[in-house]
């Protein structure tokens, strides 16, 4: 073997391993600590950074009370501030439009309301664009 090598053993592999990963917890003891973290969630959690994260180029805002809430809660901001200026909920099939193409820029006044995601699709066909 050269000079300054070594041979690794499979002891060595599990001391380094043990290292890396830190003590290993007992079943009994992971079990308290899912438990004790199960029920931390939106503004409890630690990691709560207000509700708001940017996904795929869209704002989501968190409102699980809202009745077409992703399963983890969330509503794409531009959606709610169509509702907002409508004064109801949006209906599944309605979409909102970014005039602009700018996903994230959600001020009303860049927002067009469509009854159909086939009306959408002609819009932007009679425009010679689809984006």
């Amino acid at each position: 073997m050269p000079k300054g090598q070594f041979k690794r053993t499979k002891k060595h592999k599990e001391n380094i391993s043990e290292s890396l990963r830190g003590k290993k917890k007992s079943l009994s003891h992971r079990k308290k600590l899912s438990e004790n973290h199960s029920d931390v969630s939106g503004d409890k959690n630690p990691n709560w950074k207000g509700g708001r994260k940017k996904t795929l180029g869209y704002w989501l805002i968190w409102k699980p009370e809202h009745p077409l809430a992703r399963s983890k809660g969330y509503v794409c901001e531009h959606r709610l501030v169509m509702e907002k200026k409508l004064g109801r909920y949006l209906d599944k099939k309605e979409l909102v439009h970014h005039i602009n193409g700018k996903k994230d820029d959600n001020r009303l006044e860049n927002l067009e309301l469509f009854s159909s995601l086939g009306k959408h699709i002609n819009f932007h066909l009679g425009r010679g664009k689809l984006r």
